[in-house]
This record gives C-alpha cells, sequence and structure tokens, in this order.
C-alpha cells in the first residue's frame, strides 16, 4: 500500500528547506536539485508542489509574511494601545529577530535585483508583502498607511545597513534598536505628526 503523504506537511517541508537554502545560498544560487535535496526529496516531488523556482519563493514570502504577521498580531495585542508603547513593543521584535529579518531582507533584496535584469521575474510577491506589513503596522498601531509604510521603510534600511556591517550600525552594547537612534526618532516624529 503506498504511503499516505500529508501534503500540508510536505508544502512545509519544502518550504522550510527552501528558506534556509535561499538564506545561505542565495536566490540565484539555489536550484530546484539543490533545493529538493536540502528537502529530502526527489526533484520530480518537488515540482509536484511548485512549477519553478519562482512560484517556490513566492509562496515561501507568503507564508512567511503570515507568520509575521500572525506574530506581531500576538505580540502588540498584549501591549495596552497607545502608538509609543506599541511601537517600542514592535521595535523590540524586530531587535529579537534582527538576524532573521536581515536574512529575509537580503534575500528580497538579491531577487528584485535579479527581476530588474531578467524578463519574467516580478516584485507582486514583494510589494504583496510591503503592502501587507503596512496595513497590518498602520492598524495596530493607530497610524495611516503611509505612516506605517515610512516606519517599515526606516527598518528595513537599519536591519540591511547593519547586516552589510556586521552590526556596527549602532553598536549593540552602547545603544538598543528601540532607543535613541535616527530611525527611532523619525518614526516618532511619523507617529506625532498624526
Amino acid at each position: 500500500m503506498p504511503k499516505q503523504i500529508d501534503h500540508d506537511d510536505m508544502r512545509k517541508t519544502l518550504l522550510d528547506a527552501a528558506g534556509t537554502l535561499f538564506a545561505v545560498r542565495g536566490y540565484a544560487a539555489s536550484g530546484m536539485r539543490e533545493l529538493a535535496a536540502a528537502a529530502g526529496v526527489s526533484t520530480g516531488s518537488l515540482y509536484h508542489y511548485f512549477p519553478d523556482k519562482r512560484a517556490l519563493f513566492e509562496q515561501l514570502v507568503e507564508r512567511t509574511v503570515d507568520g509575521d504577521l500572525a506574530e506581531l498580531e500576538a505580540t502588540l495585542a498584549a501591549v495596552p494601545e497607545g502608538t509609543t508603547r506599541r511601537l517600542d513593543a514592535f521595535l523590540e521584535r524586530v531587535r529579537r529577530g534582527e538576524e532573521d529579518l536581515q536574512l529575509q531582507s537580503a534575500v528580497l533584496v538579491e531577487y528584485a535585483r535579479l527581476a530588474r535584469a531578467e524578463e519574467g521575474i516580478s516584485l507582486d510577491a514583494s510589494r504583496k508583502a510591503h503592502v501587507r506589513y503596512a496595513a497590518a503596522l498602520a492598524r495596530l498601531l493607530g497610524v495611516s498607511r503611509a505612516r506605517a509604510g515610512l516606519i517599515l521603510h526606516a527598518i528595513t534600511g537599519l536591519l540591511l545597513q547593519r547586516f552589510t556591517d556586521g552590526g556596527a550600525t549602532p553598536d549593540r552594547k552602547s545603544t538598543r534598536l528601540n532607543s535613541s537612534h535616527l530611525v527611532i526618532s523619525y518614526a516618532v516624529f511619523c507617529l506625532k505628526k498624526k
């Protein structure tokens, strides 16, 4: 009798393996054979679930956003309403997940670079992710989507800067991500102008 496969579990396994491989090797250097090997399945099995690497990547982005937003929702739901308190909680969550967020951002930047260089690669997944993050942050902080978008841009910029300089900006020992930075001052300025 053939082995029963839980397709949702298999899809999760494949996405987990792809997320790890993309973070370690990059999107461009990760082929379908390498992705299948990382997941411990045949290439044919991988193609059964995803027609190509781009579809796999787009579903990975969507799943990552779903998870991030669920965690953000839970984190901020535990914080009394008030923009500054919730902003501090959001920034603390960013600080705690900084390494993973940096890798996610780096993979998205690489994917965007490839999209600009090659025809047929769409940035829709990245755009949709940003829209969803901004909408959730706006709702949870009680600010406009435009202000939430600016906060996300500032945070993404800081994460990428810290990724490219090995975390030297700012020095973790002397400054925390959720205090006395330009990005925080800017975010608070945006919030106060509401």
